[in-house]
């Protein structure tokens, strides 16, 4: 599934799209980039250890929709793994995005999906961790299944609806992580700034990645 598909389903009308390296896109110009590639590149914030680091890459987006019922941003983060990277493994990754707000919204709720690089749906465990004000982490269970990554790619979004008038030109302001894990459990804390998770076995094999702040 590519990245225009991902944030078409968020709903609305994404006005900006951020990207490594390229600051803010439209989706068909972050889509024409993703096919282009020969791998995913490597983000400023991401961290290698034994995890190869073109191994997937995260995008993210803010979509607006307005309607008979009420307006809202919706906050999107998307990952993307390489099609033939296949390593399911312990303990589940971390898909987290954090927002910052100007005090006319209000959080409206959050979603995930995941899918295989065929566009098959994921029926496997996505578990809500948090789910604060502007911010939460969903665990996503990284299975592999006849070599093939069942969570190839997947979107994580926060929905913000507003509760009153004003704020003008005040940005929503968004920063979306995630990080493939392998081997021992862990907890984490999230905000715009940072993303960090500490595990209950020791230093994994991991590699997280995050895009610098994407605003409306």
């Amino acid at each position: 599934m590519g990245l225009e598909q991902a944030i078409h389903e968020a709903g609305g009308d994404c006005v900006k799209f951020a990207a490594e390296g390229r600051g803010e896109l439209s989706a068909g110009e972050a889509q024409r980039l993703y096919d282009q590639a020969v791998g995913p590149r490597v983000s400023e914030d991401a961290e290698a250890f034994d995890v190869p680091a073109n191994s997937f890459d995260v995008s993210g987006a803010w979509c607006h929709v307005q309607d008979q019922y009420g307006e809202w941003w919706n906050a999107t983060g998307t990952w993307n793994f390489r099609n033939d990277y296949v390593n399911g493994s312990a303990p589940r990754d971390a898909s987290g995005l954090a927002a910052d707000v100007p005090s006319c919204w209000v959080n409206d709720g959050e979603w995930i999906s995941a899918f295989d690089y065929q566009g098959n749906s994921y029926g496997g465990p996505l578990i809500l961790q948090n789910a604060g004000l502007t911010a939460s982490v969903f665990a996503v269970e990284d299975a592999a299944s006849n070599f093939t990554m069942l969570t190839d790619n997947g979107s994580h979004t926060i929905s913000f609806k507003r509760q009153s008038a004003g704020c003008a030109g005040q940005p929503l302001q968004a920063r979306y992580y995630f990080e493939h894990n392998q081997d021992g459990g862990w907890s984490f804390g999230i905000g715009i700034a940072g993303f960090s998770l500490s595990y209950s076995s020791g230093a994994p094999p991991a590699l997280q990645k995050a895009i610098q702040v994407f605003r409306t």
